[in-house]
């Protein structure tokens, strides 16, 4: 087949494919015609135009479809089409509050099945040098961390996808069933895709949220024999659910990396060339020591919407006191403790600024969740809010979380950039190198896009 009736034909089946998820939105009674199967179609063929080529298998093209729901729902409905229809009052927050339940559709029906879609064609289409993939490598480290990651929804009192009647030993199963095949398919996904601790956790994130649109947003009330329900009502509801997959995608993201380095370890053999050029003592000391320098400059910055709005007398009660002055000195001992652990998460992730400064925002929104809707209150000995009126709360320390995140990221690689030029004559190292950039292609910037504008969006709407 030659490139031009392939591109054709990869036009057609992505405008097929948005036009049909458009259509079910229509079908549920979420939008119109024009912001429904219209937008939809028109939305699979800018897809495919602009990504051509570029994913390479399901799980990157599943990352850029979500993106890309998410801009394209912000750029039409949210967009062009409330600026049509409510003029003056487009941009209010109750306009944007409104479209929720259509934001929703498009993450599942349009950009899931399209991402999907393309990513596969792409994969089949694909010719050049690719990384090996190992059936049942991603099936059983996959099912493993889903196993262990579902314990988080034990703090909530809910399962995953366990609605059916049954006693408690049922539910129970149906629930670790259903942990361990998402676990799989998140290894089938994304076993290319892992790169480290610190990214994997990134695809983890995202991949939690998904499933919370196609879990208790999609799936539970048809499973209880009721319809699908994406109001804003149900949404808000469901909030402390999105904050428990959040946690869930976390946990799968770790321990898939951990499991599979393990896995590889036994049963995948080693390449002497590939050997690093520093041992591992070394690079986890420097990567500690970077990330404690780059937590404290990023908790100096994190201080100032702190002083702002009076919370450093609360941390100081973390300390047993309650004075600004001791506030600061517990703020920035958590600051350095943080930005070791990103140097442990991130090191050697992030080639450039950019990068790292996109790394470092997910890292710090997910310190929010973490830390000021769930740690903070716990070690306060108080109960952690995960409701939608919890996190509308705390949105204030939200601005400080992503700019702390952006600034230890950005100081962390300016230590690595300074420590990789002076390593530059070693062939090791530039072997690594070399071999970092051959990946290539990589959808970091899709999963930044839809994870962080998920994450701040929803608790600003839906509070």
């Amino acid at each position: 087949m030659s490139a031009a009736p392939s591109f054709v034909a990869q036009l057609g089946i992505a405008a097929l494919l948005g036009g049909l998820g458009g259509g079910v939105c229509l079908a549920l009674g979420y939008g119109d015609v024009v912001s429904g199967p219209l937008a939809g179609g028109g939305g699979g063929l800018l897809f495919a135009w602009l990504l051509r080529g570029r994913p390479i298998d399901a799980g990157e093209g599943l990352i850029w479809g979500l993106a890309f729901a998410f801009l394209w729902w912000l750029a039409l409905p949210a967009g062009l089409l409330a600026a049509w229809s409510a003029g003056a009052n487009a941009c209010e927050l109750s306009t944007v509050r409104a479209l929720v339940p259509l934001l929703i559709g498009y993450l599942v029906c349009v950009g899931a099945p399209l991402g999907l879609g393309m990513g596969v064609w792409s994969s089949w289409r694909r010719t050049g040098p690719r990384d090996a993939f190992h059936l049942p490598r991603a099936l059983v480290v996959g099912g493993l961390a889903g196993l262990a990651g579902s314990r988080v929804f034990a703090t909530v009192g809910e399962t995953m996808l366990s609605p059916l009647p049954g006693g408690d030993t049922s539910r129970l199963l149906q629930h670790l069933l259903a942990a361990a095949v998402i676990g799989a398919v998140y290894g089938l996904l994304f076993q290319r895709a892992v790169r480290g601790l610190g990214s994997c956790m990134g695809w983890g994130l995202a991949y939690g949220m998904l499933w919370w649109c196609l879990g208790p947003m999609t799936a539970v009330p048809l499973l209880r024999g009721g319809a699908i329900e994406w109001s804003v009502e149900r949404a808000a509801d469901a909030y402390g659910l999105l904050v428990a997959h959040v946690f869930f995608g976390l946990l799968l993201g770790l321990l898939y990396e951990a499991v599979d380095r393990v896995w590889q370890a036994l049963f995948v053999e080693s390449d002497p060339l590939h050997r690093e050029p520093e041992g591992i003592g070394t690079r986890f000391t420097l990567a500690l020591l970077w990330g404690a320098v780059a937590g404290i400059v990023g908790g100096l910055v994190f201080s100032l919407p702190m002083l702002d709005t009076g919370i450093l007398p609360y941390v100081a009660s973390l300390a047993g006191g309650s004075g600004e002055g001791l506030g600061f000195v517990v703020h920035l001992a958590i600051s350095t403790s943080i930005g070791m652990l990103y140097g442990a998460l991130f090191a050697r992730q992030t080639p450039d600024l950019g990068i790292a400064v996109g790394w470092g925002l997910l890292y710090g929104l997910i310190w929010w969740y973490l830390g000021q809707l769930t740690l903070f209150p716990h070690l306060l000995g108080e109960p952690f809010d995960w409701s939608i009126l919890g996190a509308s709360t705390a949105l204030p320390s939200l601005v400080g979380h992503l700019a702390y995140g952006a600034t230890t990221a950005g100081v962390f690689v300016a230590f690595e950039l300074w420590y990789g030029r002076r390593r530059a004559v070693d062939p090791r190292y530039r072997a690594r190198v070399a071999r970092a950039g051959r990946r290539g292609g990589s959808p970091a910037a899709a999963l930044w896009v839809f994870a962080l504008g998920l994450g701040v969006l929803l608790p600003i709407v839906l509070g």
